[in-house]
């Protein structure tokens, strides 16, 4: 059964706009994330930890609101939650600031992606309820839109 909830959300979330531009990331820890804009300035993007067997994978869901892009980079915030979709089973919640970077002022469609993210953990995963401030960093690459 949590097969089927996972299926669907997935569904949900991938094709809930066709019209949508989808992003790619590939993160520096085994992470690749798919994204797409959901309205205006807010975007949806789910990850997926590729360095574990499928059943034990964390992933996560993070929404996220961008502020106004300049030549060469944006800020963007946002909130989303870890877990193992397959148990069932929410291991963090997340707040990531991220800062995307934009090499080439003509080309936009690359990005290279610096988050930082106070994440709050359950007793489940430390023994205890922790908090720490997680980094990523990963090149995006944007298919069609603007």
């Amino acid at each position: 059964m949590k097969i089927i909830h996972f299926l669907v959300l997935l569904f949900c979330f991938c094709f809930s706009d066709v019209t949508s531009q989808l992003t790619i990331t590939g993160y520096s820890t085994f992470a690749i994330g798919a994204e797409t804009k959901l309205y205006k300035n807010l975007s949806g993007e789910f990850r997926i930890y590729t360095n574990e067997i499928l059943d034990e994978t964390n992933m996560e869901v993070q929404f996220y609101h961008g502020f106004k892009s300049t030549k060469y980079h944006q800020i963007r915030i946002g909130a989303g939650i870890n877990g193992n979709l397959f148990l069932g089973e929410v291991y963090s919640l997340q707040v990531p600031l991220q800062l995307h970077i934009f090499p080439f002022q003509d080309f936009k469609r690359l990005a290279f992606v610096i988050e930082f993210a106070p994440q709050w953990t359950n007793g489940n995963v430390l023994g205890t309820d922790t908090l720490i401030l997680r980094n990523l960093w990963g090149v995006r690459y944007s298919f069609g839109g603007e």
